[in-house]
């Protein structure tokens, strides 16, 4: 009995896990879910940007499939200062690496809006994690590569990523920015922090293995546009069966 407890302790932050034991620390867990484990949540979100306040909501669901494939779907609604529909979003990851330092789980992340005329695209998700220390990781590969179908064709390549602290077993801060982003389509450009400033920090909590819940401050700002700057709050929980 010993000897497993060391060996699983020793082997901490590398998968399979069983629904049973998924890991409390966000440092540790998998990027994408356990073989048969259910995950639903419920962000509220507000946002403040030239003169507008907007508040929206969003339900999701995801769904782990052979502990090395994710499947989930969310719908985000528009709730002041008009109650609207925005679309639905659906996501796939294949979790490639799992070690105790390095995870990476590539996927697509398709925006389905109800606009009208409607927006199209795509975007390749590239998520990945190294755990630094037992305090400190890093995070990066979100959003990668955004492509845009409709109403013209769009392809960028955007370089963003965060640094995350364990505080303690349940309490994970976390820091992330868009540090650059190329443009290949329809036009070549580059955007980065010297123009445009995306800043973000969050705050989890988990008291128990199946539980999440945390807020997250935002800020955007374009230096050289008068009145630009902008923040965003939201609250978030999780809840995983």
């Amino acid at each position: 009995g010993k000897k497993g407890g060391k060996d699983e302790k020793k082997n901490a932050g590398v998968g399979p896990f069983r629904k049973g034991k998924y890991p409390l620390q966000e440092r540790l867990r998998p990027l994408v879910l356990p073989d048969g484990m259910g995950e639903v949540g419920l962000d509220l979100g507000f946002t403040h940007f030239v003169g507008l306040d907007i508040v929206t909501t969003q339900a999701s669901f995801a769904y782990g499939v052979g502990d090395v494939v994710e499947l989930g779907v969310s719908t985000p609604f528009l709730l002041s200062p008009d109650f609207d529909a925005l679309g639905v979003t659906l996501q796939g990851h294949y979790l490639a690496v799992d070690t105790k330092q390095f995870d990476f789980a590539p996927g697509l992340v398709i925006p389905v809006s109800f606009s009208d005329p409607p927006l199209g695209g795509v975007v390749i998700d590239l998520p990945g994690r190294y755990v630094v220390s037992d305090l400190v990781f890093l995070t990066f590969g979100q959003g990668a590569i955004p492509i845009g179908f409709s109403p013209d064709f769009t392809l960028a390549v955007a370089a963003n990523g965060g640094v995350g602290f364990q505080v303690d077993d349940g309490l994970a801060l976390g820091l992330d920015t868009s540090l650059m982003t190329l443009g290949l389509a329809p036009d070549v450009a580059v955007t980065g922090l010297w123009e445009l400033l995306v800043l973000g920090a969050t705050a989890q909590y988990s008291w128990d293995r199946n539980w999440d819940v945390g807020a997250r401050v935002s800020v955007v700002n374009f230096w050289e546009i008068p009145d630009t700057l902008g923040f965003g709050i939201s609250g978030f929980g999780r809840f995983r069966f």
